[in-house]
């Protein structure tokens, strides 16, 4: 499938304030480490907002978020408590946790009082193509593959530290 570069507008689009370093070309697998969080608040739109409002629901507990305290997932807490026994397991709490952090994103999206959502940003889906774990460093690498409204697909590692 070939897909054509488009120029996207952002005049009047809500923005998200940054919450990790620039993605400079968000083509390329990218890695995301707690340590790469930005000093210099930025606003951020596109394919980095949706990354990034993906990346929150995803990595989030239950009674993480305040006022939605059901969003949160067992994902995080099944690997920072060690009882994540084999790599289907795995699987399937990262499929929970992906489908709650999309669904959430579509319910949001699809409100009306929260205005109309550009296509770049509006998730449709959030595929996991490759799961690595990295035992001298503690980390699982969940190797996502996002699909826009706008089409275009985007590939992105969010690395989860398994120790505390």
């Amino acid at each position: 499938m070939n897909f054509v570069p488009t120029t996207a507008d952002y005049t009047d689009r809500q923005v998200d304030i940054e919450l990790l370093k620039s993605i400079s070309e968000p083509v390329a697998i990218k890695r995301v480490h707690p340590e790469t969080a930005a000093t210099t608040p930025r606003a951020v739109a596109g394919i980095q907002k949706a990354v990034q409002r993906y990346a929150h629901l995803l990595l989030s507990t239950i009674d993480d978020i305040k006022f939605k305290p059901e969003i949160g997932g067992m994902l995080v807490t099944s690997l920072l408590s060690g009882t994540v026994s084999n790599s289907g397991y795995m699987t399937h709490l990262f499929i929970l946790a992906s489908s709650n952090a999309v669904n959430t994103m579509n319910s949001d999206d699809n409100d009306p009082s929260f205005g109309a959502i550009p296509d770049d940003e509006y998730l449709e889906r959030a595929d996991l193509s490759n799961i690595e774990i990295d035992y001298a460093d503690g980390v699982v690498s969940f190797e996502v593959v996002f699909t826009t409204r706008a089409g275009t697909n985007y590939t992105y590692v969010v690395p989860v530290p398994t120790e505390v």
